[in-house]
C-alpha cells in the first residue's frame, strides 16, 4: 500500500517539476513565424526517396504547401520521416544582391521531454557573394523518435552573416511520420493493466494508482497516433484524470474504502 502511495506522489511530483522549466521555456520563446530575406522551396522525402510533403516560401509569416495553405503551423505541420531527408533550394540576398558572407546556420528540433536536438548546421566564407543554394538535410537524428509515433514538434532555423544577410524561423511545426505500433502496444498494455487493477482495488490509494496507470496508457496510445500532443499538459491531464477515476471508484463502488 505504501508503494502505491509513493507511486502516485512520485508521478505528481515529477509532473509538477517538469512543468516549471517547460513553462519558463515557453514564456521565453521567440514569436513563432518566419522572417528575414530567405526565399525558396523544400521537399520532404522518406527513407526511400519518395516526396511526402512540399512547401514554398516567398516571404510572409509562413510558407505555403501544394494546396495553397500555410504550412509549418501547429494546425498544419510539415510532414517529415524518421530516417528521411529535406531537399531545399533557395536564395538569400541583401539589397545589393549579395548573398551571405562569412555565414553560419543551424536547424534544431525541440522535442518535448527530449530537449533540443541539432539536426544540421554549417558555415562558409562565400567570398564570391553567391546568393542561391541547394542541398539536402539528413533527418537520421530523428530516427530514435520513430517509436513515439505521429508526434508534432517545432523546428527553429537561423542564418547569420557578416554582411547582415539574415534569416530565421521559430515555431516551424513538423509532424513526424513515425510508427504508431510501439506506442499503441505499450499504451494499450498499460491501459489494460490499469483497468484490471482499478477493478480489483479495494482502497483509494490503490484505485488512484491504477487509475493513473490506465489513464497514462490511454494518453500514450493517443499521442502515438497523433490525436493528442506530446506535452507536459497531456501528461498532467492524464494523471489528474486517473486520480479522479480512482476517487470515483472508491466512492461509488461498494467494497472499496479510503
Amino acid at each position: 500500500m505504501k508503494c502505491t502511495s509513493r507511486l502516485v506522489s512520485s508521478i505528481l511530483s515529477t509532473a509538477c517539476l517538469l512543468a516549471i522549466p517547460l513553462a519558463s521555456v515557453a514564456a521565453a520563446q521567440t514569436q513563432d513565424g518566419f522572417r528575414g530575406v530567405c526565399t525558396g522551396a523544400v521537399d520532404s522525402l522518406d527513407k526511400d526517396g519518395n516526396v511526402i510533403d512540399s512547401a514554398i516560401y516567398e516571404g510572409g509569416a509562413y510558407p505555403f504547401d501544394s494546396a495553397g495553405e500555410q504550412v509549418f503551423t501547429k494546425d498544419n505541420p510539415f510532414l517529415v520521416a524518421p530516417g528521411g531527408r529535406i531537399a531545399y533550394g533557395g536564395e538569400a540576398a541583401n539589397n545589393n544582391g549579395d548573398g551571405p558572407q562569412n555565414y553560419e546556420w543551424s536547424l534544431d528540433a525541440s522535442v518535448p521531454f527530449f530537449g533540443e536536438r541539432e539536426l544540421a548546421s554549417g558555415a562558409d566564407a562565400n567570398s564570391d557573394g553567391t546568393s542561391a543554394a541547394t542541398g539536402e538535410i539528413d533527418l537520421s537524428e530523428l530516427s530514435a523518435l520513430n517509436a513515439l509515433g505521429q508526434i508534432t514538434f517545432p523546428l527553429s532555423f537561423e542564418l547569420q552573416s557578416e554582411n547582415d544577410v539574415t534569416c530565421a524561423a521559430n515555431g516551424a511545426y513538423v509532424e513526424l511520420a513515425g510508427s504508431t505500433a510501439p506506442s499503441l502496444a505499450a499504451g494499450s498494455a498499460l491501459f489494460v493493466f490499469g483497468l484490471v487493477g482499478l477493478w480489483r482495488a479495494k482502497r483509494y490509494v490503490s484505485a488512484a494508482s491504477f487509475g493513473v496507470a490506465g489513464s497514462i496508457g490511454a494518453a500514450i496510445a493517443a499521442i502515438g497516433n497523433g490525436s493528442v500532443d506530446l506535452s507536459i499538459t497531456s501528461v498532467v491531464s492524464a494523471v489528474a484524470i486517473g486520480v479522479v477515476i480512482g476517487a470515483a471508484k472508491t466512492r461509488l463502488v461498494p467494497g472499496t474504502s479510503s
